[in-house]
């Protein structure tokens, strides 16, 4: 059965229900049931079925505003990670923008995966442009400072009087 999951791997991009796959045949039972929502419950056609995202647009937006609260984190680290790595396998003059970026700094995760972005994006030809709301949002951690430290532009727009101070 292995075989032939690498065979289909090797035709066309993996699903999660072939990762599922490869982790029941290796015993793996208690992965796969924190998989299965993703594989058959109601996140399934999110997250197990191929993109249909066309990049060879000239904009390509990923909305995600109607996506559960628990999700949008996720999803923008997937879109990031997903854009990431398109940049690198074609690298040419390209902007990402991430908007309610503080939604990516708000867990560590997500915080240390955009100031590492961030930080090799320039060698790609990739631009990466994040907006919040509150200034407050990358002076309160490290890895928002890192973000803010790598932006060769900073625009800051009426501000709180309490978040100028620490501006």
């Amino acid at each position: 059965n292995r075989k032939s999951v690498d065979k289909k791997a090797k035709e066309t991009q993996p699903l999660l229900e072939d990762l599922y796959a490869v982790l029941k045949d290796l015993g793996q039972m208690k992965l796969c049931e924190r998989l299965e929502k993703y594989i058959s419950g109601s996140l399934a056609n999110v997250f197990n079925a191929q993109t249909n995202i066309k990049l060879d647009n000239r904009l390509v937006i990923f909305d995600i505003k109607d996506l559960p609260e628990s999700l949008r984190q996720i999803m923008m680290l997937i879109i990031s990670n997903f854009v990431q790595n398109q940049v690198k396998a074609s690298p040419e003059k390209r902007l990402l923008i991430i908007d309610e970026g503080w939604l990516l700094l708000e867990h560590e995760e997500s915080a240390r995966f955009v100031a590492g972005l961030v930080r090799r994006a320039r060698k790609y030809y990739l631009g990466v442009s994040i907006i919040s709301q509150q200034a407050n949002d990358f002076l309160k951690s490290d890895y928002g400072r890192a973000i803010a430290s790598q932006s060769a532009l900073r625009i800051l727009m009426r501000q709180d009087t309490t978040t100028i101070k620490n501006v």
